[in-house]
């Protein structure tokens, strides 16, 4: 957190409400969104959305040329990554980076992973690619201001400020 790699969610009695960060991978050629949490008494009001697209526009602003990505077997998530521009991949797309793919030992399908060499698991793999024009078409964040509400959403009682990386 001290380097603005991720949003956190408080409801407006402070309380955590939900929570993601990123992480780069190949020297800045891959960012991968992690760790998506929202508290299961927020959950269905869009903020597991709200966060997972400060969190894109966050990687988006800090690493402009990596390409995106995440795992997941959630299809809530898939839709959210959908419609933030991100399109099923093989695995064979992503970082090769051993410490990255050591992070997936404790998911209850590493040993799917691993007997597959790191080809398919029950998880989905998720990519944004910024160089494809398709992703831009639908990326929902390409055409809006930065400067309306200066980075700052309201609703529901959260505030969302994507300027240092946080969501209070």
């Amino acid at each position: 957190m001290r380097q603005n790699n991720a949003i956190i969610a408080l409801h407006e009695d402070s309380a955590l409400a939900g929570f993601c960060y990123i992480e780069t991978w190949t020297h800045g050629k891959y960012v991968a969104i992690s760790g998506l949490i929202v508290v299961p008494e927020f959950r269905e009001h869009g903020l597991g959305k709200r966060i997972k697209q400060a969190v894109f526009e966050l990687s988006r602003r800090k690493y402009p040329d990596a390409k995106i990505f995440g795992i997941t077997t959630t299809p809530a998530v898939m839709k959210i990554n959908s419609d933030l521009g991100y399109r099923p991949v093989s695995f064979d797309d992503f970082t090769r980076d051993e410490e990255f793919w050591d992070g997936c030992q404790s998911c209850p399908n590493y040993d799917i992973l691993t007997r597959n060499n790191r080809r398919n698991c029950l998880c989905t793999g998720m990519l944004y690619d910024p160089e494809n024009e398709e992703n831009q078409s639908a990326n929902p964040t390409k055409n809006r201001s930065r400067d309306s509400n200066n980075g700052t959403a309201e609703s529901s009682g959260e505030n969302t400020n994507n300027s240092n990386g946080s969501v209070t």
